[in-house]
């Protein structure tokens, strides 16, 4: 989960370049009490410090849906994947390469996929300040 790089963190979207860097920052703003948000794509090519939207690189699909469903189709599924759940829905985060094109045209009976590019998450295993819950790892699958 989260291999490309750069990304957005935090609620001022601040620009991070490694996985080492994300680790660190994450680990500072569960410290400071900051939401750990982080931008569920990366992207290639930035203007005036706002990505560019055609060079959005996929590297994690963000499913949602019941219980159920999320396990059924980690189970199915060839990827790495962790299930978490945030106080009032279930997420299920696969590790998988994707151009936007094959995102986009991605469709799981029952669930939905986050198809938004701006899309900011809260990174599983830190605490949602806003709601006051940790966002839970619940099961990984690893393949």
């Amino acid at each position: 989960m989260f291999t490309l790089f750069p990304r957005l963190i935090f609620r001022e979207k601040k620009l991070v370049f490694s996985k080492e860097e994300l680790k660190d920052k994450l680990e500072e703003g569960s410290l400071s009490n900051k939401i750990c948000y982080v931008s569920l794509f990366a992207f290639s090519e930035w203007y005036n410090s706002e990505p560019l939207e055609e060079s959005v690189m996929v590297d994690t699909i963000l499913l949602s849906g019941s219980k159920s469903l999320l396990e059924t189709f980690a189970d199915s599924n060839p990827y790495p994947a962790i299930l978490t759940y945030d106080g009032k829905e279930y997420l299920l985060w696969v590790s998988r390469d994707a151009t936007f094109e094959e995102l986009q045209l991605m469709i799981v009976p029952g669930l939905k996929i986050e198809k938004d590019i701006r899309k900011m998450v809260v990174f599983p295993g830190t605490v949602d300040f806003k709601t006051g819950k940790k966002v839970e790892v619940v099961r990984i699958w690893k393949k």
